[in-house]
């Protein structure tokens, strides 16, 4: 009968174990009942979260501003092993994809980005975001720009393209809003903008429901939830 004090076992046999119940591990092996279980479950949590090999993985990160804009383009021609599609605006580095990625990543990960302004539209998000993916010890590369970027980051024309690209990024993005503001502003001194139309209209909802249809009717004939008339007649 082997003992835990004599013998150790392999992490191979360990494995083997993983697949076994602790009575017939302790038919075995005389090792105490406590450390079987605890090992087990380790073991079973290695096996079963991490997704990861020691080679590597090839991981794509995508970013589109609306549900509207298609990703499609971005990275294509790349083999990835994962890929994390985001559907939100650039403006700050709380984009719920973007952490879901930054947990995946491990030591010896490529991460590929279309361009810079995918990952962040300004000089300080950018600059936090590389360092937080390099410093878990994988690769980012920007496809369209040409770049990577490692742990060292001891590469001085890099960086300079780094701050240089971002920069245009953030700057682009000002001048839309600039523009966008501009453009709000000479709306309403000619008087045709009146903001943003409400997406349901509790004056029709009431005229509806006065015409006699019961809510349930009227949120069928509006396309809208039965919720939404409720609260309508419940505000009016």
């Amino acid at each position: 009968m082997i003992t835990w004090k004599r013998q150790k076992p392999s992490f191979a046999f360990e494995l083997i174990m993983a697949r076994s119940t602790p009575l017939q591990v302790m038919a075995s092996l005389n090792l105490p009942l406590t450390y079987i279980k605890l090992r087990i479950q380790c073991i079973h949590y290695i096996i079963e979260s991490n997704e990861h090999d020691m080679s590597g993985k090839k991981i794509g990160y995508l970013r589109v501003s609306t549900l509207l804009q298609n990703e499609e383009r971005q990275l294509s021609g790349i083999e990835l092993d994962k890929e994390f599609v985001e559907k939100a605006s650039a403006r700050d580095t709380n984009r719920p994809v973007l952490k879901t990625m930054l947990d995946f990543i491990r030591e010896g990960d490529e991460v590929y980005i279309h361009d810079i302004s995918r990952l962040a539209r300004n000089i300080s998000d950018l600059h936090s975001l590389v360092e937080t993916i390099t410093g878990k010890g994988a690769v980012l590369k920007f496809v369209k720009e040409n770049l990577t970027f490692t742990l060292d980051r001891s590469d001085p024309m890099s960086e300079l393209l780094l701050n240089l690209l971002g920069s245009v990024y953030a700057f682009e993005r000002q001048i839309l809003l600039e523009r966008q503001r501009e453009g709000v502003q000479i709306a309403k001194q000619a008087g045709k903008y009146t903001g943003r139309k409400k997406s349901i209209d509790t004056e029709e909802i009431l005229k509806t429901l006065e015409s006699g249809l019961s809510m349930r009717k009227t949120a069928e004939e509006l396309g809208i939830s039965l919720s939404s008339v409720q609260r309508a007649k419940k505000a009016a």
